[in-house]
């Protein structure tokens, strides 16, 4: 396999980072600065990922807010004759 074919399957993520490391023969300081720095960004990402679940959620619960109160405004509208 040559290195072009095994860079392409590693950026894919068809090859796991063990094998690419053995068949790259980078040094190791090379690749553990490599690898901090992926887990770094993927660290980074499900942080955000997580931020943004809790303000889809407050956004979520504020527009459940809002119809509730529109549902409850138009419902008096339509009842206001009847007292």
């Amino acid at each position: 396999m040559d290195k072009f074919e095994i860079e392409r399957l590693h950026d894919e993520g068809l090859m796991p980072d063990w094998a690419y490391y053995q068949q790259v023969k980078k040094p190791w300081y090379v690749a553990m600065r490599e690898q901090e720095t992926k887990f770094q960004e993927e660290i980074k990402l499900r942080q955000e990922k997580k931020e943004q679940a809790v303000i889809d959620q407050k956004q979520q619960e504020q527009i459940e807010k809002q119809v509730e109160d529109i549902i409850e405004k138009a419902i008096d509208n339509l009842f206001k004759g009847f007292e």
